[in-house]
């Protein structure tokens, strides 16, 4: 079959859908518009479950997408998304982000990639603590925001190159 010719492709695609009726896109629209209220408790249930599921979207959009309004932050920079669903679960659980009031990911390294080793989930709070000032945003910049900051900050060292950061507000002295 000639995969560039429209019309063999269209014929093959009905014979197809006569044969998987029940896989072909309309039927599942038919079915999730008699079924609302079923699927919309699966999927609500399913991101409860699986949180890190919408970060690793987020961060790929943000970086892949032109049509994304924060593209101009990240992906028009250079900056790309070298990180995989099962690291972000793994970071997930790694930085403990569900004990979290609202988890966000931020890149130790604000200009480098999005990848494992630059990554870990910290308080929304304090993410934005650490966001952009209007001056070069840089490990230099953070440490001294989070000097300035060492009464609210409680730094806690789980291991080798590991860092769980908590707001001093949430945090227990």
């Amino acid at each position: 079959m000639n995969w560039k010719d429209k019309k063999q492709v269209a014929k093959y695609h009905r014979k197809w859908r006569k044969k998987n009726p029940t896989k072909s896109r309309g039927y599942v629209r038919k079915y999730r518009e008699a079924n609302k209220e079923k699927v919309s408790k699966k999927s609500v249930e399913w991101h409860r479950q699986n949180p890190w599921h919408s970060k690793y979207y987020a961060i790929k959009y943000r970086c892949e997408n032109p049509k994304n309004d924060h593209y101009k932050y990240y992906g028009a920079k250079g900056i790309k998304n070298l990180i995989t669903k099962n690291q972000i679960k793994r970071l997930w659980f790694r930085d403990k982000a569900s004990l979290m009031k609202k988890p966000s990911i931020d890149r130790k390294n604000s200009n480098g990639h999005y990848e494992y080793s630059n990554c870990r989930f910290i308080e929304l709070s304090l993410n934005s603590s650490l966001a952009w000032t209007g001056r070069k945003h840089t490990e230099e910049t953070k440490n001294k925001i989070s000097e300035k900051a060492k009464g609210r900050i409680l730094e806690c060292s789980r291991g080798k190159n590991h860092w769980n950061y908590k707001h001093g507000r949430y945090a227990v002295k």
